[in-house]
């Protein structure tokens, strides 16, 4: 049993197919592909979540080649961030000194002065997002790069955020270079989503079953061992060779085993073990 059909629960249950395991999918939505989802609008096709495939660990890269090579377009990708919602003025991105350097000489200098002033500044005692980056880059670049962009992720002011979500190695390159340097970089010829499609044919084909706007939204377990998964549809009963794995939020996953989570407690993460990219939940 997967629960959420995202990346995490698709490839998941893709390979547990292909080495002869029966696997059923649950999703809230009546599409898969969780945040990776692309749609065609008129001559246009838009994505919602990432739109770049990249890695710099060779034993991924090979294995998107080998399993969607035919609808990757492999290359190197370049990013600019739209200044002050002006399309026309843009500006290079990763950070580099080259892109740096054509900035107006006024913004340059003071970004300049702000630096210098970072490199003397200690940032372990920085208690939010926001505080962290200025102190390491400077309230300017900080304006300019980590603070629009970074709400918009998590919803939150980057002044609420505790700095252990804030980018711990920013880098200011040399010149200006492609997003993803140096690594395994590409995009789906119809959009992200068109991997995720592929996949979900893939896994009809090896018997694979899903329960599409069939929310989880419950589970009984005894003794750390679960006994049943309760969906918006029906209660299932587990039997002892059944497995769970989860990739839904952690926040939810918490609610079904009974304890808070908030992203805004670092201890809380810590307990319940945040950094895991899915949890694997035996009987």
């Amino acid at each position: 049993y997967i629960i959420g059909c995202g990346p995490t629960g698709l490839v998941t249950g893709f390979e547990l197919l292909k080495k002869g395991q029966k696997v059923i999918f649950f999703d809230s939505n009546n599409m898969i592909g969780g945040m990776c989802r692309s749609w065609k609008e008129e001559d246009y096709i838009l994505d919602t979540g990432p739109h770049i495939y990249h890695t710099p660990e060779k034993e991924l890269a090979e294995y998107w080649r080998e399993e969607f090579g035919d609808l990757l377009i492999e290359g190197e990708f370049w990013s600019k961030n739209v200044k002050e919602g002006d399309i026309k003025n843009l500006i290079d991105y990763p950070l580099s000194w080259e892109s740096i350097s054509k900035f107006d000489e006024g913004v340059k200098n003071k970004i300049l002065k702000e630096l210098e002033k970072c490199q003397n500044s200690a940032n372990s005692e920085a208690k939010t997002f926001s505080e962290y980056v200025n102190k390491l880059v400077g309230p300017t670049l900080t304006e300019m790069f980590f603070t629009k962009y970074p709400k918009k992720v998590w919803a939150e002011s980057t002044s609420k955020l505790t700095a252990d979500w804030a980018p711990k190695r920013i880098e200011i390159r040399e010149k200006i270079t492609p997003f993803y340097h140096k690594q395994f970089a590409a995009v789906g010829k119809f959009g992200t989503g068109c991997i995720y499609d592929d996949l979900y044919k893939k896994i009809l084909k090896l018997g694979g079953l899903f329960k599409l706007k069939e929310p989880i939204i419950g589970l009984n377990y005894n003794y750390n061992k679960i006994t049943n998964l309760i969906s918006k549809k029906k209660t299932y009963i587990l039997t002892n060779d059944s497995e769970v794995i989860s990739t839904i939020p952690i926040n939810i996953l918490g609610q079904f085993l009974s304890f808070n989570y908030s992203y805004h407690s670092k201890n809380t993460i810590q307990k319940i073990g945040a950094a895991c990219i899915f949890f694997v939940l035996k009987k």
